[in-house]
C-alpha cells in the first residue's frame, strides 16, 4: 500500500496495482500499472475491501491534425 489512514472503523488506502501480460492501449502486451483507492472494513481478524476504484494514468494522445476546410 502506498498510504493508509483510519476513517472511523474503516481504513482508506491508496495503492498501486501491477498487472503483468496486460493488453496495453496500443494493442501490445506489457505491464500495466493502476492506482487504486480502496475502503477497507474489519471482518473478523482481517480486513475486507468494501469499495475500490481503480484509475489508469495513460499518456496523452498525440494532437490530431486540423481538419481541412471543405470547398
Amino acid at each position: 500500500m502506498d498510504s493508509v489512514r483510519r476513517v472511523g472503523d474503516a481504513l482508506f488506502s491508496d495503492l498501486t496495482h501491477t498487472a503483468e501480460n496486460a493488453t496495453l492501449p496500443d494493442g501490445t502486451m506489457g505491464t500495466l500499472k493502476a492506482h487504486v483507492v480502496a475502503l477497507l472494513v474489519k471482518k473478523g481478524k482481517g480486513w475486507a475491501i468494501a469499495e475500490a476504484r481503480p484509475y489508469l494514468f495513460l499518456p496523452a494522445s498525440p494532437p490530431r491534425a486540423a481538419a481541412m476546410p471543405s470547398k
